[in-house]
């Protein structure tokens, strides 16, 4: 009879799994696992992720441990339970990828819980987990050492928290970290000031967002300053909308894509105006790097801002391909200066997602005229806005 082989990979997906159904399987096989999904399973609970633990403890013998890749995503685990994956991931020298988003771990990873894992460990995510600044800095007390992604988004981390990731990307984070997601925390400009200090020496960071603090614009200055002066390649991404950064904000932005380059730039809804507009327009028409995507929905551009941004792409050759102006107060010279641009710009699209976010009649009709030209050539890119909308 043939031998079956090992069972590596185990993943149960949103079918409510719980304490007894994981008895009830037995755990001999549990030690030989690799990867490991307990994804949505709300009935799990600090019961059944002790009981997964322990089987896993159980079954290991003299193997140890292989676990590369454990996925908790939205399991209704507590402090207590996040006590008891630290007793699991202390002993996983292996551990690559570790997912703790949606659950309700606040401070219950211990200190020295990722301590096994910080030479292996690539991804760290914990979205919305209620940690503070607490909780934070046990999550981080480790020297990670090949850490490339950490999505702390969604907390309540604050200008304390802040600081301390800060502290984390001076030690060692800043030699690695390619993708930092800390939006949405409550940091204000005394903690964006401190976590400048370790974005100036992030050397692999290509992808940040931080959207939703109240960094206000000093704030957003200094965190764009500092990865403009990291002598690296250009940002894949930076995602400061909704931080109030201004005009004062928006001009760090055009000295980010001058110095450094970056490809998508996310800028909505930060009361940026005419003088902003000017200086990414601007940066965007003398920098050798592109930017691919730009979005400045709900700011204050006015007819003069969006006029001139649009010169300034349809003057180079190869300039922004998605650009979203909704919701900035574009009237018909606005309408005509993104009729022009498009027409020279031939792959460019503008998106306008919300048909609330022309007001003006009439050049709401000259941007139907170009979204009817472009789906003719098989485009579908400018959203279509009824004259009675």
């Amino acid at each position: 009879m043939k031998k079956l082989p090992a069972l590596t990979d185990l993943s149960f997906r949103g079918v409510d799994i719980c304490e007894g159904n994981l008895r009830e399987l037995g755990g001999s096989f549990l030690g030989r696992l690799q990867k490991l999904a307990l994804h949505v399973n709300e009935q799990l609970g600090d019961k059944g992720v002790s009981a997964i633990v322990d089987m896993i403890h159980a079954s290991w013998g003299q193997r140890g441990c292989k676990l590369q890749e454990l996925d908790l995503v939205f399991n209704s685990i507590t402090s207590a339970g996040a006590h008891k994956i630290s007793e699991l991931t202390t002993c996983s020298p292996r551990l690559r990828c570790l997912d703790l988003d949606l659950n309700h771990i606040a401070d219950g990873i211990t200190p020295k819980a990722l301590q096994g894992c910080a030479n292996s460990l690539r991804k760290l995510n914990a979205n919305k987990c209620e940690l503070g600044p607490r909780g934070i800095a046990s999550l981080l007390a480790p020297d990670f050492r090949a850490l490339t992604t950490l999505n702390v988004s969604n907390n309540g981390l604050g200008d304390l928290g802040a600081t301390t990731v800060a502290r984390f990307l001076l030690r060692h984070g800043g030699r690695t970290l390619e993708e930092l997601r800390i939006n949405q925390n409550g940091i204000k400009e005394a903690g964006a000031l401190e976590l400048a200090k370790g974005l100036a020496g992030s050397y692999a960071l290509l992808s940040i967002n931080v959207n939703e603090n109240p960094f206000g614009p000093c704030g957003t200055a200094a965190l764009l300053d500092a990865l403009a002066t990291v002598p690296t390649e250009p940002m894949d991404n930076i995602d400061f909308s909704d931080c109030n950064a201004g005009d004062h904000g928006a001009e760090a932005v055009g000295r980010l894509i001058m110095r450094r380059g970056c490809r998508c730039v996310n800028l909505d809804s930060n009361s940026i105006k005419v003088r902003g507009a000017k200086a990414i327009a601007d940066s965007i028409g003398s920098s050798a790097a592109m930017v691919s995507v730009l979005r400045m929905f709900n700011n204050t551009l006015g007819d003069e801002g969006i006029t001139y941004l649009m010169n300034q792409i349809a003057r180079k050759s190869e300039s922004v391909c998605v650009l979203s102006v909704d919701l900035c107060g574009i009237g018909v010279k606005g309408a005509m200066a993104v009729k022009q641009a498009m027409e020279v710009q031939g792959t460019m699209r503008v998106m306008f997602a919300y048909s609330r976010g022309v007001d003006d009649m009439n050049a709401k009709v000259i941007l139907n005229e170009v979204a009817k030209a472009r789906r003719g050539e098989g485009y579908a890119e400018l959203t279509m806005l009824e004259p009675g909308d």
